[in-house]
């Protein structure tokens, strides 16, 4: 008797079972549509899991719960890690769920190996036969996020998770056409595309794109060069203006305060000049000054402002004020070389030093070129100047704003340059060449 109850219960147990569970079938490719075996899968749903592998059809069959999250984790040898999350709803009429997986080859990227040499030659870390790198940023010390394109960059590109000592450990298609990777002043790291702005994250070494408002991104955090836990340090800076403030927020009770400013004062001359000797006899040239009375009188900012942010620094003759700032070692230092000068401030914002800089003058014979790169790693700060196609870089002493010894890079026409942890990075594809394009680096030598 016992016996036979327990059979009943038992069988009774499976009806629940059927009634609330719902099978979920898999159908995994690659990029090519072709179906992909012997893919590792696991699944999780509460606190339940379990493993199966995609058979000659590509397919994993299972059964669960119909309620709760699942999340599948998808591993194969020759294709990139993926996982895929579904909501399943207990109200759903359906006794079958069906999805289709598609997983990354990564059997056609050539990944080199990084080998370090005595003689501090340069060394490959990425390459591709079909794969081109348009731009990088660091997520760690020795994993990096390429932007890489197959043919054209409008014509579709991919994010790569690429560790340099272990190789590619995921990627992302891009929809739009990818412009640019970014960081903010947390190392934050965003993608802006034609379409918008997707923050990346990485996550147990997948990539994640989250949508963030690429006005807000522009407008309310790269504007910021660092922050205490006191106060936050930002710029109203704007390519269309010769000049700009640096501010700090008090976090406390919210209040702006400008400790330091910037003022191309030839170039704003030549800014509000413009409005007055316009030619009067060039078609249009009336109205646009109408245009621009018209504006100062509605909004109450100058006629010859509205009119050179418009017009003027579209012409050849405008050159955007350039005085960047960086956080080294809690405090902040402002290159002004508008006024040939490295003013240094403290964490709170208050002015310790003035130091003589000269480092841009004689631009045509030195060859420079307007850029500093900062290594976060290292907390040091670079110059760099170009002759013949060749960069050249020189380590600015902070404490003096003396430049420490050149260091030439090996190969001409190189683009993307950063520098970590003592080593400077860049892409580099041999002049005309059809060889795609390679992402080096090399090894600074020590002043």
């Amino acid at each position: 008797m016992k016996q036979l109850i327990s059979v009943v219960f038992f069988l009774l147990g499976l009806i629940t079972f059927a009634q609330d569970s719902i099978v979920v079938v898999y159908t995994i490719s690659d990029e090519n549509n072709g179906l992909v075996e012997n893919v590792r899968t696991k699944v999780y749903q509460n606190n339940w899991s379990s493993e199966y592998f995609s058979d000659d059809q590509g397919q994993v069959v299972f059964s669960i719960l119909k309620s709760g999250e699942l999340k599948a984790v998808f591993r194969h040898l020759n294709y990139s890690k993926l996982t895929v999350i579904e909501e399943i709803y207990q109200n759903t009429s359906l006794d079958t769920l069906r999805f289709k997986v598609r997983m990354n080859s990564m059997q056609s990227l050539e990944l080199n190996d990084v080998t370090v040499t005595f003689k501090r030659a340069p060394e490959v870390i990425f390459k591709s036969e079909i794969l081109s790198v348009q731009d990088y940023e660091f997520v760690s010390k020795n994993e990096l996020l390429l932007l890489t394109y197959p043919k054209q960059l409008k014509k579709g590109s991919r994010l790569i998770l690429y560790d340099v000592n272990g190789g590619a450990k995921d990627s992302l298609e891009i929809a739009g056409r990818a412009i640019e990777i970014t960081r903010d002043y947390e190392g934050n790291i965003y993608l802006i595309t034609s379409l918008g702005c997707k923050k990346i994250v990485v996550d147990d070494d997948l990539i994640k794109a989250e949508h963030f408002d690429l006005e807000y991104l522009n407008t309310y955090v790269l504007p910021i060069v660092s922050t205490t836990s006191k106060k936050m340090f930002f710029s109203n800076y704007n390519k269309l203006y010769p000049a700009f403030n640096y501010y700090y927020l008090n976090i406390k009770d919210s209040a702006y305060t400008k400790f330091a400013s910037v003022i191309d004062e030839e170039m704003m001359v030549q800014f509000r000049s413009d409005y007055k000797f316009a030619d009067h006899y060039a078609p249009g040239v009336v109205r646009r000054k109408l245009e621009a009375k018209n504006y100062e009188l509605a909004t109450g900012i100058d006629a010859e402002i509205y009119w050179g942010m418009k017009y003027f620094t579209h012409s050849i003759y405008y050159k955007p004020a350039f005085a960047p700032m960086f956080s080294v070692k809690k405090q902040l230092y402002l290159f002004d070389y508008q006024c040939d000068s490295l003013k240094i401030f403290d964490n709170e914002g208050i002015a310790i030093k003035n130091i003589a800089i000269d480092h841009d003058h004689n631009e045509k014979k030195r060859g420079w070129s307007g850029q500093l790169i900062h290594d976060r790693t290292r907390n040091t700060v670079y110059a760099v100047y170009e002759r013949g196609g060749f960069y050249y870089l020189n380590r600015i002493d902070l404490s003096t704003g003396k430049l420490g010894t050149e260091f030439k890079l090996t190969h001409r026409y190189t683009d993307e340059i950063q520098v970590q942890n003592g080593y400077v990075y860049y892409v580099y594809r041999p002049f005309e060449s059809a060889q795609k394009k390679i992402l080096w680096r090399e090894r600074i030598k020590r002043d």
